[in-house]
């Protein structure tokens, strides 16, 4: 008998019949504590129910530009090497006022109909003045920078960078998809809509900056004069998020909507020492009391935290899902540890859950035998919505935790955006206007990793949104910046008429 009994039997048999009782009853309770968890997490996954398809507007919109006729547009705007390279460098003045040319020789109906003011030097202030001044305005923005080609790979590229190539399909060139999509699509669309006889309930402000790739002066500066002007915007949209084809494990495309970004600020790790020949070392050089002090902060990263963005994110990405996907995004209140140790396998999904930690600057001796007298680190923060610049300072000194190191800010930066709500009238007009692309789209809030120009505008308006309409997938999003940059010709198109039906919808009365 007792050999075909298993050991938890043969425990309970010799425990008394009380003890024995109460832990059948322990069991007992623990199984269905175990059932019910389990039958509520499927049942609350069962009710999750898909958004219903979007809508694409019912606000008349004249005939659009062939997809030919704007891709062409885009390539010649593509021509203009308007590239920026620092804060403290020139900016190209040349390639920017021939930009400016062409968009007036481009585009007349809209340089007549529009105002337009140059502020801080280069970037462009266009105003379209609305039926209705009580109406508060929007802003549609866009950036006419581009970043650098890396000396020495012109060649590597399909076609020359600056060529703005129409081929296999696609407008090749540095600044195709980062940002002059956004610039030359704005531009299409409001043409066509004057030409239509278009005017807005609403006033529309279209605000093109001419350096965002170094912080965005410019666009600091249109701000700073919407703000004192008394402009408080009903919308403002920069570029963003897109629209991802594939690659979410979604059952259908995901418009992703920035509501709101992470900050930015670079820390500093300084030693200073007597310096001196590398032959007769001291026992600890500056070199090393830096490497670890950088070593000990990279080892202490912040904590992942799952912000209003990300959650508003998942809420919407849940019902979108299938299988067992859906029972763990659906029942954050049961799976929150496991889905933040999965976000935080990859480092584009990581850098949502928590202020990112990025060595990137090391300096110290010039010479192979000298001793360093003075070595440095600095090391670039991206902040968490909740995190501030003196929170990141005071965290890096507990980390670092050697009075040898000194501790400072490196450059100023810039703290996180305010949030604004997936949800209102502004989130339904961006929604229509993305229905306009294609209806059986979902609308995805989350936070954008990057910095933006957009962060200026935070506190002026309720609804500031990042998202450029782009059909495309996340391999080629990094194409920006990088080498072999492009857009699809179709996916221009649908880009403009985005565009067409954003002025159309967020010009009207809502």
């Amino acid at each position: 008998m007792a050999e075909r009994l298993g050991a938890w039997q043969i425990l309970l048999a010799c425990l008394p019949p009380f003890f024995r009782n109460g832990m059948r009853r322990a069991l007992l309770a623990v199984l269905a504590l175990i059932v019910a968890v389990v039958g509520t997490a499927l049942f609350r996954a069962s009710s999750l129910k898909p958004a219903p398809a979007l809508t694409a507007g019912t606000i008349a919109i004249p005939a659009l530009p062939s997809a030919d006729s704007s891709a062409a547009h885009l390539s010649a705007a593509v021509r203009f090497q308007t590239v920026t390279i620092s804060e403290t460098a020139p900016p190209p003045a040349a390639a920017l006022d021939s930009m400016r040319g062409w968009m007036e020789r481009t585009y007349p109906l809209a340089h007549k109909a529009m105002s337009r003011e140059q502020i801080d030097g280069y970037s462009l202030l266009y105003k379209l003045t609305g039926k209705d001044a009580a109406l508060a305005p929007i802003v549609l923005m866009g950036h006419m920078d581009v970043v650098p080609v890396e000396a020495g790979t012109e060649t590597n590229w399909k076609h020359p960078p600056f060529s703005g190539a129409v081929a296999d399909g696609e407008v090749w060139g540095r600044g195709s998809l980062d940002d002059k999509v956004n610039v030359v699509g704005l531009m299409e669309a409001i043409e066509a809509m004057l030409a239509g006889g278009f005017q807005p309930d609403r006033t529309i402000y279209i605000a093109f900056g001419h350096n965002e790739e170094v912080l965005g002066s410019g666009a600091k500066a249109i701000a700073d004069t919407l703000r004192a002007r008394g402009v408080r915007p009903a919308l403002v949209l920069d570029e963003g998020g897109a629209i991802l084809s594939e690659g979410l494990g979604l059952k259908r495309p995901a418009a992703l909507v920035g509501v709101g970004e992470k900050g930015f600020m670079s820390v500093q790790l300084e030693v200073k020492s007597a310096g001196g020949h590398s032959s007769s070392p001291p026992p600890q050089t500056a070199t090393g009391i830096l490497a670890r002090a950088v070593a000990n902060v990279q080892e202490r990263p912040l904590p992942r935290r799952l912000t209003p963005p990300v959650r508003s994110m998942i809420a919407a990405m849940a019902p979108e899902m299938g299988g067992a996907a859906k029972v763990v995004l659906g029942n954050l209140w049961l799976t929150k540890p496991l889905v933040l140790a999965q976000f935080g396998k990859k480092p584009e999904t990581d850098a949502m859950l928590r202020t990112t930690t990025a060595p990137t600057m090391l300096q110290g001796s010039a010479k192979e035998n000298a001793l360093a007298a003075r070595a440095t680190a600095v090391i670039n923060y991206r902040l968490l919505p909740g995190d501030s610049r003196e929170d990141i300072l005071a965290h890096v000194r507990r980390a670092v935790d050697d009075p040898r190191v000194n501790v400072s800010a490196y450059s100023t930066g810039a703290e996180p955006s305010t949030l604004s709500r997936p949800e209102g009238p502004a989130w339904a007009a961006l929604s229509r206007a993305v229905g306009a692309v294609d209806t059986n789209t979902v609308m995805i809030p989350w936070l954008t990793t990057g910095g933006t120009d957009a962060r200026y505008y935070s506190g002026m308006s309720d609804a500031v949104y990042r998202f450029s309409a782009l059909v495309t997938s996340p391999a080629a999003m990094t194409l920006a910046h990088g080498m072999n940059e492009r857009v699809s010709v179709a996916g221009f198109a649908g880009v403009v008429r985005f565009y067409a039906r954003i002025i159309a919808e967020g010009g009207a009365r809502w």
